[in-house]
């Protein structure tokens, strides 16, 4: 790890501010006062990542240590990775942790690995949530005032970095606070307090004057579009990231298709069951998205309707349990409750 945050060190260090960058370095040039002063103006005027811009001011100006705070949250990115997918510690899963991050194609690194603003608003919050899901997984939660305060001050920071990240923050409170819940037959109150911070958090980012603002200016055709719409009209370019441009993606699929192919070859899979199990996720998730669709028609406010979609869905997903066995939210209840969650997410 101190090996990958040198090389990461080194490539920061050479490379220049460009493009808005200039524009928040005159700002960060101007002392403490202005960096908050022109978040919290921005705040009403053009967007309500408050935080983020807080950061993005300073850091800016102060390159040097925008070049150290990056190389440790790539190399952070990289351990909390490995740390959660690989349990056992083999090489293999550390190697693929890292070349997700080296052999991310150029366009994509230049947007959010050496453009400063981009950076701090989608790289930054990533870090702190595979760290958050980290704390969730291996650390027991100790219920005092010093996890409330630290928890929930972490609670509402986050959410004022970007969109999506505070909407899947919102899901991982929720369905923590579900699971909690259902285990101790009782209401979980510091994860309650944390889903509301979370809720509050990202209300105040998302119905910020600023947003609204720049949502009659920039990309009004897309805006105006519903979430689940914008989902479907993102599919092509959801495919062009993913698969065309990435190419350490497209070794890892030809060789999984290849051990597919070995393992029909020396056994007999059952490949109706497969293909049925596939035509169901993709019936599932189609579902979702009507749902989602549905609940989104009731109001403008497109982040809400997305709260609402996914505490719908983990209702059904947990009702059989949690409300005392009522059948009418049981359609899940054969299928692994942690899959349905990944689904939901993704």
């Amino acid at each position: 790890y101190t090996g990958i945050f040198l090389f990461l060190l080194l490539i920061f260090f050479l490379s220049p501010i460009s493009g808005d960058d200039w524009g928040n370095y005159l700002i960060g040039k101007l002392g403490i006062y202005k960096w908050f002063s022109v978040a919290v103006g921005m705040y009403f005027d053009w967007e309500g990542r408050l935080f983020s811009r807080i950061l993005i001011n300073m850091l800016t100006y102060h390159k040097w240590l925008w070049n150290i705070v990056n190389s440790l949250i790539i190399t952070l990115i990289i351990y909390f990775i490995n740390k959660i997918t690989n349990k056992k510690n083999k090489i293999l899963p550390l190697m693929l942790s890292i070349l997700v991050i080296f052999l991310m194609n150029i366009y994509m690194f230049s947007q959010v690995g050496v453009w400063l603003a981009g950076n701090i608003t989608y790289l930054f919050p990533l870090a702190l949530t595979l760290f958050y899901v980290y704390y969730l997984i291996n650390c027991k939660v100790k219920y005092n005032k010093w996890t409330i305060l630290i928890l929930g001050i972490f609670n509402i920071l986050l959410p004022m970095f970007v969109e999506h990240m505070a909407g899947l923050l919102i899901i991982i409170n929720m369905f923590v606070l579900v699971k909690n819940s259902m285990k101790n037959k009782k209401i979980d109150k510091l994860f309650l307090v944390l889903l509301i911070l979370s809720v509050v958090s990202t209300l105040t980012m998302f119905l910020s004057p600023g947003s609204y603002k720049r949502s009659l200016i920039e990309n009004v055709e897309f805006n105006n579009l519903n979430i689940f719409e914008k989902i479907i009209y993102n599919i092509p370019n959801f495919i062009n990231y993913t698969f065309i441009i990435n190419s350490f993606l497209i070794i890892l699929l030809s060789i999984s298709s290849i051990y597919l192919i070995l393992v029909s070859q020396l056994g007999k899979p059952d490949l109706s069951s497969i293909m049925c199990s596939l035509v169901g996720y993709m019936l599932g998730n189609m579902a979702f998205i009507s749902i989602g669709m549905f609940i989104s028609s009731f109001t403008e406010h497109q982040s809400i309707a997305g709260i609402v979609t996914a505490i719908v869905l983990i209702i059904m997903n947990f009702g059989p349990i949690y409300f005392g066995g009522i059948k009418a939210f049981s359609i899940f209840s054969q299928m692994n409750k942690f899959k349905i969650m990944f689904i939901m997410v993704f």
